[in-house]
């Protein structure tokens, strides 16, 4: 069974202070992303999972995100059943995000 960690905007916010090397995924649309997204994320097409998939070291962590929490999971288990020992899944998705950290 994979082992993601949910994590709140908060906890996100403080796990990428504290490991720049963090791979961050945008897990929305291509008209979502380019309207806003978390500094340093990459918007998870298939060619970029696989290929992540394929070359990353699995010792960073991955911080998936999408909407509001619930599809980000899925993509987050998948890196975890990939082998990647540290991967989190932002509840409230990128929407939590933006209400939280706008101004900041």
């Amino acid at each position: 069974m994979a082992d993601v960690n949910e994590v709140s905007v908060a906890e996100a916010k403080a796990l990428l202070n504290e490991h720049s090397n963090t791979l961050i995924l945008d897990n929305r649309d291509l008209a979502s992303y380019k309207q806003g997204c978390i500094d340093g994320a990459m918007m998870a097409h298939e060619g970029l999972i696989e290929s992540v998939l394929g070359k990353a070291d699995k010792k960073i962590p991955v911080l998936v995100y999408c909407y509001q929490g619930n599809s980000s999971m899925d993509v987050a288990k998948l890196f975890s059943n990939c082998g990647f020992n540290a991967v989190y899944s932002m509840t409230g998705g990128y929407a939590e995000w933006k209400r939280t950290y706008a101004s900041s």
